[in-house]
């Protein structure tokens, strides 16, 4: 889970990159929902890393965390939908 981060730093990018190419899924928390993702710098001119996670993306929210915890059921039941469920 990727909460508030603006997807500006390279060096950060290229490990969300690589974990997801070994297989992790990201759900993002940003007032931008995905479109946080247009912000990532593209240096290579290659895909963008929003092009190249895309697939591991499992979803993302718009809401302020603090309302989400407090008292949005409908975003909270989305949220938690990421997490496994204990056993």
């Amino acid at each position: 889970m990727i909460v508030g981060y603006g997807f500006k730093d390279m060096h950060i990018n290229e490990m969300i990159e690589a974990a997801t190419k070994a297989g992790a899924k990201i759900f993002i928390i940003d007032p931008e929902g995905v479109d946080v993702l247009k912000r990532a710098p593209n240096p290579r001119h290659s895909l963008s890393l929003e092009d190249k996670i895309q697939f591991n993306i499992l979803g993302a929210s718009r809401r302020p965390l603090r309302d989400t915890l407090s008292g949005d059921t409908v975003e909270r039941t989305k949220i938690m939908k990421f997490f496994p469920p204990l056993s």
